[in-house]
């Protein structure tokens, strides 16, 4: 009776979590783009959750290489190994894994801000870094429940697409000014201009705008005319901003074993955005007397 009972206790077991019910082996090869800290805690996180898994693997990790000739005979050492599946993280990676002919296995991605720009990523399994324009905006508006008129600083060429996805999102509710900038000499001259027209001035990650010396100047004109500046990691904080989004590399990590365990398990191959975490700067929100809601700040 007590043999009966297990057994039947067993098979409950496996049919009430099917996505993790045996034990998965396997070889893989992980690329990174680069060797950086972002990265490798991402590369952490995924073997972490693999062991929590149960997921026996046997996994080598490979850095991108620059010139064609090391390129080639890395993509050689990924077919000689016999990899059952290969891992790609950050852009660079993505594009060398994906875009291989002689690489027929099953391939996945995580950390890429945009894979809608890689055209061999569209169909792919993996987890981005782009968290939904919709889902900041939200955030931003929960988070200062009063502001109705928010700036985006982005040059047309690489972030228009963002701007109407906020524009979209922020319906008859907010008001969204677009701070058009198509160089980085235009910049001081616009937030000067512009300044006076929002309440929060919105920076988005933009190889136009992406400079030390840009993210200062506008927070330091932002707040010296009782404005914030929300920004998209831990530096922007520390220069001053009022609102920041993080990401956690492990937990992304720990979020990409997940889908590709998914996926392995029961054929639930998909995309997702990233989780992610946002500060609100207390001492930032008194000075600009900014109205901030009451939510909890999770980071």
């Amino acid at each position: 009776m007590q043999k009966f009972f297990i057994y039947c206790f067993t098979f409950f077991l496996i049919l009430s979590f099917p996505a993790y019910a045996k034990s998965i082996s396997g070889t893989a090869a992980i690329v990174v783009s680069h060797k950086i800290k972002p990265y490798m805690n991402i590369v952490s996180g995924i073997k972490k959750r693999f062991e929590e898994l149960n997921f026996s693997l046997n996994s080598d990790i490979y850095t991108l290489k620059e010139t064609e000739k090391e390129l080639i005979f890395l993509e050689n050492q990924l077919v000689n190994k016999e990899y059952q599946f290969i891992i790609a993280i950050g852009p660079e990676a993505a594009e060398f894994v994906f875009n291989s002919k002689k690489l027929n296995v099953q391939k996945f991605y995580s950390g890429v801000l945009n894979p809608d720009k890689i055209p061999s990523l569209f169909n792919s399994s993996g987890v981005s870094l782009r968290i939904p324009v919709s889902v900041q905006l939200k955030n931003i508006s929960l988070s200062f429940p009063d502001v109705k008129k928010i700036g985006i600083v982005f040059n047309p060429e690489n972030n228009y697409w963002f701007y109407q996805k906020a524009v979209e999102a922020a319906g008859t509710n907010i008001d969204i000014i677009p701070f058009f900038v198509s160089s980085s000499k235009d910049i001081t001259k616009i937030i000067d201009e512009k300044i006076s027209e929002a309440d929060l001035v919105w920076m988005i990650p933009d190889k136009t705008v992406i400079s030390e010396r840009i993210i200062y100047y506008i927070i330091k004109t932002a707040l010296y005319n009782n404005k914030g500046v929300i920004g998209y990691n831990s530096f922007f904080i520390n220069a001053g901003a009022i609102f920041s989004f993080f990401f956690d590399y492990e937990k992304i990590g720990l979020q990409t074993a997940d889908l590709i365990a998914d996926c392995l398990k029961t054929g639930n191959c998909r995309k997702s955005p990233p989780e992610f975490k946002f500060f609100i700067n207390k001492e930032v929100v008194e000075k600009t007397k900014i109205r901030s809601g009451d939510r909890p700040c999770p980071y």
